[in-house]
């Protein structure tokens, strides 16, 4: 008899008799495959609030400590300021990037929210206002040194959970 090893996903492998399939091992295979295909036509996602997501570059080194806070501190003002929970906002910050405005290599912040969603002036205003405050206080980036784009995504455009937010 001979043995093969068969990798999964989630990164463990199982030993299979290459010579015999037992039936509760067709059957356990069949649901598993059934549950990925329900789970790609799932109208769930349609009522779900949608993903805000922060990516933020910055010029200078933010330390392991300091930059966990600030993610910390700007996912909760983004939840409270687009209304949305908490448990949906991602915040992802690339520090000590190779940066470079106006030809300067000064410190500065390059970003992207996007949300379906809550992306109006009076928010942004209010993202801007924090996200320049910690910057400048903790980073030393001056306001007049960062920029960010606000992108209201459409619930199609924007994946979660093997689907997407439009169904």
């Amino acid at each position: 008899r001979q043995n093969i090893l068969m990798f999964s996903c989630a990164r463990h492998a199982t030993t299979l008799n290459a010579t015999t399939t037992k039936p509760w091992q067709k059957r356990r295979r069949e649901k598993r495959l059934d549950g990925i295909k329900s789970r790609s036509k799932r109208g769930d996602l349609e009522l779900l609030p949608g993903d805000p997501s922060f990516l933020l570059h910055v010029s200078c080194e933010m330390g392991l400590g300091i930059r966990a806070d600030f993610m910390k501190e700007m996912s909760k003002h983004i939840a409270e300021t687009l209304s949305k929970p908490e448990t949906y906002v991602c915040v992802c910050v690339h520090d000590d990037v190779s940066m470079t405005w106006g030809g300067k290599e000064e410190p500065c912040a390059l970003g992207t929210l996007k949300s379906i969603g809550g992306i109006n002036l009076e928010n942004n205003k209010k993202v801007m206002e924090k996200l320049c405050e910690i910057l400048e206080r903790d980073f030393m980036i001056p306001k007049n040194r960062v920029y960010v784009e606000f992108v209201d995504m459409e619930r199609e455009n924007c994946g979660y959970d093997g689907a997407t937010f439009g169904g």
